[in-house]
């Protein structure tokens, strides 16, 4: 019965371990990026940070869509 309720968090779990092994490439970004946010202040950082987030947003909202598309239609 547990290994029916786990199964499903598998791949995450994976994933997740993947990311603790090799930070570097969760924490990756150019070199344009990196010396552009050096250059700003607080207030272009905090800028910066808003973007990044409000162009996760969409991804997030069509990877999860995706995901549950899948799941639900997994034994079909």
């Amino acid at each position: 019965m547990y290994a029916r309720l786990l199964r499903p968090l598998i791949p995450l779990m994976v994933w997740a371990m993947f990311l603790f092994a090799f930070p570097a490439v969760g924490l990756a970004q150019c070199s344009m990026c990196r010396a552009n946010a050096a250059a700003t202040g607080s207030k272009g950082m905090r800028s910066m940070n808003t973007g990044i987030l409000i162009l996760m947003v969409p991804t997030i909202s069509v990877m999860g869509a995706i995901a549950v598309v899948a799941y639900r239609r997994r034994d079909k």
